[in-house]
């Protein structure tokens, strides 16, 4: 589970904030790459920023 942050979800966050760091590397003005169609909101990288948005990853386990 995460917010809108996060293009695609992985099942580590590591996985994740890797597809994350390179989604930034590539379209970091987020005008290509699938920004515009699934995530209509999201805003490029702005001067200062690390990342589009904030974000927050949780992953459960249950045994």
């Amino acid at each position: 589970m995460a917010t809108d942050g996060y293009f695609d979800l992985y099942g580590t966050l590591q996985e994740t904030e890797q597809a994350l760091c390179h989604q930034i590397e590539t379209d970091p003005l987020c005008i290509g790459m699938g920004c515009d169609k699934n995530n209509k909101s999201t805003k490029g990288v702005l001067p200062g920023n690390c990342s589009f948005d904030d974000r927050t990853y949780v992953r459960i386990s249950c045994f």
